[in-house]
C-alpha cells in the first residue's frame, strides 16, 4: 500500500494536488505500523482533497515533526477509525465526520483533529470511556449526532447543539436515555428523529424495577421531544418502547405524547431496524394494535410476558 500511494503522489508529491479522495485501510492487524515512506507521502500538501477515510492507519510516535495532510483545508468529509496519528491536520472546515475506535487494541491516542470543526453538520462517534475525542465547545451547525458503542462521552455534556434534530444512541448494557436527557446541550424538544440501536437482542433489564425505570425514561423522553416524528429501534429496546406506548394508552397518558396529536399534520413513524418495516402512528392507536405490532416484529417478546422475556434474555447473554 505504501509503495502504491507513493507512486500516486509523484516525485516530491507533485500529483497530490490532484487528489480529491484519500482512503487508506491497511488492514486490521493491531500493531501494524506504517513505514517512513507512508509518513513522507502523507506529509505532502493536498489542497484539493475533499474526503479522507483512515481506518487502522498507524504511524510512529516519532513522526510528530511531520504534519499528516498539512494542507487539507478543503476536506469536508473525514473518517478516522482505530488510528494512531501523532500529528494530524486539524479539519476545521469539515461538514461530516466519523471518529473513534471500533475494535481498538492497545492504548488509544486522543483525537484532536476536530477541535475547531465548528461547521460540522453530521458527526458519528465510536467512543471509549478511557479515550478522548476533543470537539469544539459549540457545534452550532450540527444536525445529526450518532453515538456508536456503549459509551456516551462526558465531553458532550459541555457542548451546545442548537440545531440538532437527529440523534442515535446504542443501548448496549446501561440505558442511554437518562444520560441523553441530562445533557443540557442536546435540545430534546428539537429532535425529529431518534434511533436506539442494540448490538444484542436483549438490554439490561434484570428485574421488574429495572423495566419500570427504563419505561419511565422512555415516557419522559417522548414527553419532552415534542417535535419527534421518527423513532427507530430493535430487539429489547423496541419491545420496551412499544410496551411503554400501550401502557400509556391504558393509563390515560397517551394524549399529547409522541406521536399522538401535537397540533401538527405531519405523520409520525416507528421503525424496526432489523426488518426496515415502518408503522404509522396517528394518535388513534390502541393497546391491541400495538400489541399486535409487537407480535409481528418481535415474536419472542410476547406482550403478556414481555417483561419476563426481557429478564430471561438478559440473563442468557449476561449470566453473571
Amino acid at each position: 500500500m505504501e509503495t502504491s500511494l507513493n507512486e500516486l503522489s509523484g516525485p516530491n508529491g507533485k500529483y497530490c494536488s490532484r487528489w480529491r479522495t484519500l482512503r487508506l485501510e491497511p488492514g486490521h492487524t493491531p500493531w501494524r505500523i506504517g513505514s517512513g515512506l507512508l509518513q513522507d507521502t502523507l506529509s505532502y500538501p493536498t489542497p484539493n482533497l475533499k474526503a479522507v477515510y483512515f481506518d487502522h492507519v498507524r504511524l510512529e510516535g516519532t513522526a510528530t515533526d511531520k504534519l499528516v495532510l498539512p494542507n487539507a483545508s478543503n476536506v469536508h468529509d473525514v473518517t478516522i477509525l482505530d488510528c494512531k496519528l501523532p500529528s494530524l491536520h486539524p479539519f476545521d472546515g469539515v461538514c461530516e465526520a466519523q471518529l473513534g475506535w471500533k475494535d481498538l487494541t492497545g492504548d488509544p491516542m486522543p483525537i484532536i483533529a476536530l477541535h475547531g470543526a465548528k461547521q460540522a453538520q453530521r458527526l458519528t462517534l465510536w467512543a471509549l470511556s478511557f479515550a478522548t475525542i476533543q470537539l469544539p465547545v459549540q457545534l452550532p451547525q450540527l444536525q445529526a449526532l450518532h453515538i456508536k458503542g456503549s459509551h456516551i462521552p462526558a465531553e458532550l455534556a459541555t457542548i451546545e447543539f442548537p440545531l440538532l434534530n437527529d440523534l442515535a444512541v446504542c443501548w448496549f448494557a446501561q440505558n442511554p436515555i437518562p444520560t441523553i436527557m441530562g445533557n443540557r446541550g442536546i435540545p430534546i424538544e428539537n429532535l425529529r428523529r431518534i434511533t436506539i440501536t442494540t448490538p444484542f437482542e436483549s438490554v439490561e433489564i434484570n428485574s421488574e424495577d429495572a423495566y419500570t425505570q427504563a419505561s419511565e425514561s422512555v415516557l419522559e423522553l417522548f414527553r419532552r421531544a415534542t417535535n419527534l416524528r421518527d423513532v427507530s429501534s430493535s430487539g429489547g429496546a423496541l419491545a420496551i418502547i412499544l410496551k411503554t406506548l400501550w401502557d400509556a394508552i391504558e393509563n390515560g397518558q397517551y394524549k399529547g405524547l409522541y406521536p399522538s396529536a401535537k397540533g401538527s399534520v405531519e405523520r409520525a413513524w416507528i421503525t424496526d431496524l432489523i426488518t426496515g418495516d415502518t408503522f404509522e402512528l396517528d394518535g388513534e392507536e390502541t393497546v391491541e394494535s400495538l400489541q399486535a405490532l409487537c407480535r409481528q416484529w418481535l415474536p419472542y417478546y410476547e406482550p403478556e410476558v414481555l417483561v419476563q422475556r426481557l429478564i430471561e434474555s438478559y440473563s442468557v447473554i449476561f449470566p453473571f
